[in-house]
């Protein structure tokens, strides 16, 4: 989105503002600096998760925050209080064997 210039999580609050009626895709993880030092400091929980994650994406309009599909890692083992707090869907991937 963005062109590696800067992280999806600070530049997806300017990218979507003015969108109506359109569907965006953000790829946004442990490319942001301060999203993995935030995660780092706390030990990688689900809590420090989801502590950084509600602040990266509550500033995206709820209407455009619909789901998200992050990997199966242990730091989104509390998905369901994570899903309640954003009020999206997750949704976890299968992963090929």
């Amino acid at each position: 989105m963005t062109g590696d210039e800067v992280h999806d999580v600070k530049a997806a609050p300017e990218l979507v503002e003015d969108i109506v009626g359109c569907v965006e895709i953000v790829d946004c993880g442990y490319d942001s600096n301060e999203f993995r030092k935030e995660m780092e400091a706390n030990n990688n929980t689900a809590a420090a998760l989801n502590k950084a994650a509600v602040r990266a994406f509550k500033p995206i309009p709820a209407p455009m925050r619909n789901t998200l599909t992050p990997d199966n890692g242990k730091e989104f083992a509390d998905n369901k209080a994570l899903s309640h707090a954003l009020a999206l869907d997750i949704y976890f991937a299968h992963p090929y064997h």
